[in-house]
């Protein structure tokens, strides 16, 4: 974080710089150069220097560099649905879980172990 924001000194914590203009960081974001409130809109950062806003109820951003969607920017959610951004198709191989024991698991093969033990060397109750 800027120490200073246009000859302004910034107070470390509570206040960003957006293209040479002091915000709140306690409701306010930078999107490109445009200060905005992120309670009301978010930024779709499109990946090539470019930057919009929009509406995060009504719309998504599909550029999305965690996510592989067919389209890019921004489309505009339908009622009811939750993204309007498609998946592309990976074909995942499916992999087997480790089986991790359990420390009672553990405990107990290990008690089983020792008993047999003692027995074999004759260090155990007899029956």
């Amino acid at each position: 974080q800027p120490s200073h924001c246009n000859g302004t000194a910034l107070a470390r914590g509570k206040q960003g710089c957006c293209a040479g203009k002091t915000f709140e960081l306690m409701t306010t974001s930078c999107c490109g150069s445009i200060p905005f409130y992120f309670t009301s809109l978010s930024c779709c950062d499109h990946g090539d220097g470019l930057a919009t806003l929009y509406e995060p109820y009504a719309q998504n951003c599909c550029d999305d560099p965690a996510v592989s969607n067919k389209e890019r920017g921004i489309c505009t959610l339908e009622p009811g649905e939750r993204s309007c951004c498609t998946r592309m198709q990976h074909k995942h191989r499916r992999r087997r879980r480790a089986r991790i024991a359990s420390a009672s698991h553990t405990r107990g093969a290990w008690m089983e172990a020792r008993s047999l033990s003692e027995v074999r060397l004759g260090g155990g109750d007899e029956v």
